[in-house]
Order: structure tokens, then C-alpha cells, then sequence
């Protein structure tokens, strides 16, 4: 074949000269002869003139419905095959990924098979509406398309042109013949970025030769409790004594002993192993990046520095990079901004436990009452599963909300970053989740912080000082304290001001 190229007047090309600019120089040395690069073809060509397979054109109306940059593309073109246990591993990543997923399966892809006879009954009801399977797609059409995130393709050489000309980034699986060398024309990857907790992620990082990562979205004060946990135990500070409560740890000051984290673990040997190796593998890793910021955790990041030789990047908090609504796993019920309107400046209370923090019914009750008894205006939201045995908020009395004259707004979730900038804040009640947290002190709004779990206790230490902590054993939510957290106090005002100078 080389031997008869060499012989012609001319070889024309399916690419172009910025993609393969130095294999072009080193081809013109051996061939002498004119080279045209008129590519990519599907440019001048497109596919639905010449596919030799029916486009099913349903699925552009499926992507129409799908957020921007949100779906995986999956197709390995018309005639790569696979086995039924490659085809099954690919179903249940797509499922187990969580993100929406266009798939082309074509008729004789899995080999022994007509067309999804190996997927498991009810596949597609299972991902809710998640995932879309079709026979064939306008391919061309498809990575075009602004819902389209990425493309996981067998790199032949047409679909490879057609990711990189509509610059989606691709999952690269060659299957046979050129396929290997085409994928090398995606970009490779730099590195492998995953949370602390995948700790085995080391091993996968070193094998494939990249550097890895480490991601932490939690503040680096908590990170340091867990990873001093064993010491805490050998101390006598776990299991934590009522007696102890307000003494301080000398080992990671500010903390108090009420500050630390409960453990509660039929497994204990277990679970300080899993931390050792956690530990023992950050240390091993390349970097780590952390969801805060140096001016708020000066103290905690020097003794980081001390114990974790390796570049610290501070680049939070990544609430202000990354809005909510882009995010949310939850809908935002965006009626309570324009409740907020109506609201004086600094006059309500926000009151909202995260996500995943659950209560039971008779706190619940006693929040409720609190807020009825302040005499407060607040936005509460109570999202569907928080109350312990109740599906929303069968719990209240009937007509709590009229009885209080519109005073109270009940939202099932909130855009909390567009809440806590609002002028009509004058105070939070949280759960102290880090992200919260964090939202919180970057609008300078003052806290009541009622941890449930986890590192929520460490977190609510970022604001001892300025404002009350509901303890486990409370009794009553008073009125008062309520009150002393709106308003126009001095303390709060300057609180409110001086958060300009965070990120």
C-alpha cells in the first residue's frame, strides 16, 4: 500500500493540517507527492446523507430536556463489538455514576446477543428516567448539542474527529486496528484528583504513573481531629465524658472536648486502621486541595503543614465558583426570595439543616414553637425526610403557619446562597455542615449552630464567641436567644460588614 502511495499523483486526506501538523512534516519526507487535507469530511458531508444505520432522532428531543454539559454520549460505532461482560460493566458505571447517560447500542454490539438482551429486566426504569438506550443516533447532531458533557467512544477515527472538532472531552476505549492511535489525540490526562477517603486511589495513581490529588470539601481543622483520633482515644478524651465538656485539647487548640466528634462504631480496630491508611496515603499523594481558605484557618493549616510535607492548596470556598443551582441534587423553591423582599433588613431568621441531617418528632416540635415564641419572622426549610417518621410537616399543629400571620415562610428547600445575602437575614440556624458553614461566614451572618453529627461539631467552633449553641441536651429554644442574633445590634452589624473581606 505504502509502495503504490508513493507511486500516485496525490493522496487526499480526512484531516487537517493544525491537528497533524509535525506527522504531516514527517510524511512528506518519505512521500513525495502533493498532500491535500481537506478534513474533516463530516463538514462538508453530514452523516444523515450516508449512514448506513436509521438515526432514531427521539433522542435529540430527550436532550432538549437535559442541563447544559450534563450527559455522558456513549457509542462505539458501526462495528466494534464487545462481550456480554464488557457490555454489563458499561451498564452498571453508566447506572452507578449518577449521571445522565446517552447510549447507542447497536444491534449486534454484544456479541451472541440481537440487541439488550443482557441488560437486567427493568435497567433503564432503575436509573429513573436517567438514561436513554437507542439503536443508532445522529451522531453529529448529538456532540453538537449543549447538554452533551462528554463522549465515551471506541476512537474511531471518524468519532474521534467529530469529538475534537465539537471539543467534547472523551472517555477513550479503542476497540481494534487505528482505534489505539487515534486515542491518543485526546488530550491525557494530568492527574488523578479524588477525596481522602478513597485512600486505595493511591495505588490505581502509581500504577498509571500520575500524580494524585487529594480533594477535601470539608475545612481542615476536621481533617485534623480524624486524623488525630487515635491520639485523642489514648489520651482519655474518646469516649467523650459530660464531665470534660468544656475543657480544652491541647493538642488541637482551639477545641474543646465538646467540639469533638462522637464515634460511634460496633468496629473501632476497623475503622482507626481505615484512618491510618487514609492518613498514611495523603501523605503519599501529590497535593492537597481544600474547600476553604488561609485567613480563616491560619492555626490549623500550619500544623497541616507540619504533619503533610506536600503543596497545600487553599482555593476555597468553592461556593463562590460554583453556584448552588448548578449542583443541587434538590429543587429550589425560589418563591421565598420574593417573601424575603417584603422583609426589614436583617429582620429573619434562617433556619435549615442541610440535606442529609435527620430529627426527630418532638425537636422538631420544640423548633417550631421556638420560632412561633420569638416573635421573629423566619424562612424555615424542612426538606422532604427530615423529620424522623414523617414524610414533610405532618408534624405541626394544623394552621401553625396562619396562626402566625405571615410571619413564617415553610420552603422544602432553598438557593441558601441567594438566601444568606439577602439583605432580610439577620441570622442562621444551622446544622453546621461545612458547606453552610462556610456560606454562612462568607455573608457574615450570625449563627445559632445546632450540630447533629460528624465534623459538625468541629465546624460550630468557627463561631464560639458570637453567637449560642443548641446542645444535645437542651431544654428550651428561649425567645430571647432567638432575638439576640437579628436585629440591629452593633456586634452583628460589624459581623455583616467585615465579610467583604472574605473570598
Amino acid at each position: 500500500m505504502a509502495k503504490q502511495a508513493k507511486a500516485c499523483s496525490g493522496i487526499i486526506w480526512n484531516s487537517f493540517e493544525e491537528l497533524e501538523r509535525d506527522a504531516l512534516t514527517t510524511l512528506a519526507k518519505d512521500f513525495v507527492v502533493p498532500m491535500f487535507l481537506i478534513g474533516p469530511f463530516h463538514k462538508h458531508f453530514p452523516a444523515s446523507s450516508s449512514s448506513l444505520v436509521t438515526q432514531d432522532r427521539n433522542c435529540i428531543s430527550w436532550l432538549d430536556t437535559q442541563a447544559p454539559n450534563s450527559v455522558l454520549y456513549v457509542s462505539f460505532g458501526s462495528i466494534a463489538a464487545i462481550n456480554e461482560a464488557e457490555f454489563q460493566e458499561i451498564a452498571w458505571g453508566l447506572a452507578n455514576s449518577k449521571q445522565p447517560f446517552l447510549w447507542v447500542v447497536r444491534p449486534g454490539l454484544v456479541n451472541s446477543s440481537e440487541w439488550l438482551e443482557p441488560l437486567p429486566d427493568g435497567f433503564l426504569e432503575m436509573t429513573g428516567g436517567r438514561g436513554l438506550i437507542v439503536k443508532w443516533a445522529p451522531q453529529q447532531e448529538v456532540l453538537a448539542h449543549p447538554a452533551i458533557g462528554g463522549f465515551w467512544t471506541h476512537n474511531g477515527w471518524n468519532s474521534t474527529l467529530e469529538g475534537l472538532c465539537e471539543g467534547v472531552p472523551m472517555i477513550c476505549l479503542p476497540n481494534f486496528g487505528d482505534q489505539l492511535i487515534n486515542a491518543r489525540y485526546e488530550e491525557p490526562i494530568a492527574c488523578l484528583i479524588t477525596d481522602a477517603d478513597w485512600y486505595f486511589t493511591q495505588a490505581v495513581a502509581d500504577s498509571m504513573k500520575l500524580p494524585r490529588l487529594v480533594l477535601r470539601t470539608s475545612n481542615i481543622s476536621s481533617f485534623l481531629v480524624y486524623a488525630a483520633l487515635p491520639l485523642l482515644l489514648e489520651k482519655g478524651y474518646i469516649p467523650i465524658k459530660d464531665s470534660q465538656l468544656e475543657e480544652p485539647v491541647p493538642e488541637l487548640p482551639p477545641l474543646k472536648v465538646k467540639d469533638l466528634p462522637g464515634v460511634k462504631t460496633r468496629y473501632l480496630e476497623d475503622f482507626y486502621h481505615l484512618l491510618a491508611e487514609l492518613v498514611n496515603e495523603t501523605k503519599a499523594s501529590s497535593g492537597l486541595i481544600w474547600n476553604s481558605f488561609e485567613d480563616l484557618e491560619q492555626v490549623e493549616l500550619s500544623a497541616l503543614c507540619k504533619d503533610f510535607p506536600i503543596p497545600i492548596f487553599t482555593i476555597g470556598p468553592f461556593h463562590k465558583y460554583f453556584p448552588a443551582t448548578s449542583s443541587s441534587l434538590l429543587t429550589q423553591d425560589k418563591s421565598c426570595i420574593s417573601w424575603l423582599d417584603k422583609k426589614a433588613p436583617n429582620s429573619v431568621l434562617y433556619v435549615s439543616f442541610g440535606s442529609i441531617a435527620e430529627i426527630n418528632e418532638a425537636e422538631f416540635l420544640e423548633i417550631a414553637w421556638g420560632l412561633a415564641s420569638s416573635n421573629q419572622p423566619f424562612l424555615w426549610v424542612v426538606r422532604p425526610g427530615l423529620v424522623l417518621g414523617s414524610e414533610w410537616i405532618e408534624p405541626l399543629p394544623h394552621g401553625f403557619l396562619e396562626k402566625l400571620g405571615g410571619r413564617g415562610c415553610i420552603v422544602k428547600w432553598a438557593p441558601q446562597q441567594e438566601v444568606l445575602a439577602h439583605p432580610a437575614i439577620g441570622g442562621f440556624w444551622t446544622h453546621n455542615g461545612w458547606n453552610s458553614t462556610l456560606e454562612g461566614i462568607c455573608e457574615g451572618v450570625p449563627m445559632i449552630c445546632h450540630p447533629i453529627f460528624g465534623d459538625q461539631r468541629i465546624n460550630a467552633s468557627y463561631e464560639r464567641g458570637s453567637t449560642d449553641r443548641v446542645e444535645q441536651r437542651r431544654h428550651r429554644i428561649r425567645r430571647t436567644r432567638i432575638r439576640t442574633h437579628l436585629g440591629g445590634d452593633e456586634e452583628n452589624q460589624r459581623k455583616r460588614k467585615g465579610s467583604h473581606a472574605w473570598p
